[in-house]
Parts: structure tokens; sequence; C-alpha cells
């Protein structure tokens, strides 16, 4: 079987970014996929992954306290 390259199209090419994204959105909750689509929404395209984890840790806390 020939090598085929990647789905960059040229060989040893990066995946597409879009792959990538697609890949780390399947690894995170849906609560987290929320939070990140209303920092998005927002114009914060980009974001270090401990700002998610502080979000929805504000959100869950919110949430119960709401709720009590």
């Amino acid at each position: 079987m020939a090598d085929r390259p990647p789905a960059g199209g040229r060989p040893g090419a990066a995946p597409a970014a879009g792959a990538a994204a697609a890949a780390a959105a399947a690894e995170l909750p849906s609560d987290a996929v929320a939070v990140r689509g209303v920092l998005r929404s927002m114009g914060a395209e980009e974001a270090e992954p401990r700002v998610l984890a502080m979000l929805l840790d504000f959100v869950y806390s919110y949430t119960a306290d709401v709720l009590q």
C-alpha cells in the first residue's frame, strides 16, 4: 500500500487546524464546550486551559448556590 499524505495535503504537513480543534472538542465535556463557545462569542478565540477550568468551577459553584 502506498504512503498517503496527511490531511494537510503534503507529506510531512501538519493536520489542518479544524481537525485539531475537532479532536480537542471531542475530549472536552459538554459543559466545557459550552463555556468555550461563550468565550469565543465574546471574541476570545484562544485561552489557556486553566481559564476554562476556572470558569467551569465558577459556573458549577454558582449553579449549586442558586439551586439551594
